[in-house]
């Protein structure tokens, strides 16, 4: 359909790290607009921690609370989110 608007969708996110090279404290938060479905934006909280394995490798994991507002109906809905990552760091010699 040639009336259709492409989506917009911008995000905003602040991170403060605490630690050192082996090992890092995080807490963050995020700020979507986002036009995809029901949902009208999302706000995250989360916090976590980055621990070195070895010379490349970052093992990272994070928890937090999502909230969603959905356009149709203006009400908020809460979820619980985490997520382990293993990274691989290419600016390390």
């Amino acid at each position: 359909d040639s009336t259709q608007n492409t989506p917009l969708n911008f995000t905003a996110s602040v991170r403060l790290l605490i630690g050192n090279s082996n090992f890092r404290f995080f807490g963050e938060t995020q700020w979507q607009k986002i036009n995809y479905g029901n949902i009208k934006n999302s706000v995250l909280l989360n916090i976590g921690g980055e621990l070195r394995i070895s010379n490349k490798f970052w093992v990272v994991a994070s928890s937090g609370i999502e909230n969603l507002k959905d356009k149709t109906k203006d009400k908020l809905y809460n979820r619980i989110v985490s997520n382990l990552d293993l990274r691989y760091g290419f600016n390390f010699k």
